[in-house]
């Protein structure tokens, strides 16, 4: 799926954009000064000398709590886009880097605003500019990362407590046709497993056959169930 490849991608670039941004020092410059989220330094004469951010106004203390929500996207938004190119079907990372990446991208700006000062617009640098950015990534990829996980197909056959009419249907009449000694051969707790059989051709399947998403083998449109067969799985899905 095409979403989630540019997800992915989104998701690890705005990792690297994060981290570089909440490590460096390039938030704000001002003539041999620059600052960054939890410090600064200056360099005169070849010699540079640390800075420690003031807290007039809570600077310091958004620098830090940007500083810490940047990091965590950036952690998170590596992960996500790590299980998105495994197409791995898990939200979870991908919800807690769009949340993550909120809370980065509230608190960069709130950073920047806070700021003592006149002009600080003026002299906003390339930490700043890779921060918002970067958050802005983390927020398209987490949510084409989460749009990706929730649009693939749903097994009928074998889920235990579907709501589907038709898989439920299915499952009920196959289990009816196990009786006599092939009954008594299966183990304890497997007598409602059923019997996978392969469907009839049907004249109204769609033009567009899907590859099966287990061994992308081509699929079997069953009419009758108003589902797919997979002949290499011996599995029916919705898709």
């Amino acid at each position: 799926m095409a979403s989630r490849g540019v997800g992915a991608a989104l998701a690890i670039a705005a990792a690297g954009l994060l981290a570089a941004s909440a490590l460096g020092k390039g938030w704000i410059s001002a003539g041999s000064a620059s600052v960054g989220l939890m410090g600064g330094e200056v360099c005169r004469g070849g010699k540079c000398k640390t800075l420690e951010l003031p807290e007039k106004d809570g600077w310091r203390t958004t620098g830090t709590v940007a500083f810490a929500a940047a990091l965590g996207a950036a952690g998170l938004g590596l992960v996500a886009g790590i299980m998105g190119l495994a197409r791995k079907r898990s939200k979870v990372p991908a919800v807690l880097t769009l949340v993550a990446a909120l809370a980065a991208l509230g608190g960069g700006i709130a950073f920047i605003l806070v700021a003592p000062g006149k002009g600080v617009m003026e002299h906003l640098a390339w930490g700043a500019y890779c921060g918002v950015g970067g958050g802005v990534f983390a927020v398209v990829g987490a949510i084409l990362l989460m749009r990706a996980a929730g649009a693939g197909p749903s097994y009928a056959v074998g889920m235990p407590g579907t709501a589907n009419p038709a898989a439920r249907t299915l499952m009920l009449a196959e289990t009816a046709k196990v009786s006599g000694p092939e009954a008594k051969t299966m183990a304890p707790g497997m007598a409602m497993a059923p019997q996978v059989q392969a469907p009839r051709p049907s004249k109204g399947a769609p033009a567009m056959v899907p590859p099966c998403p287990k061994c992308h083998g081509p699929l079997q449109f069953a009419g009758q169930f108003n589902a797919w067969y997979c002949p290499r799985c011996q599995s029916y899905l919705q898709v």
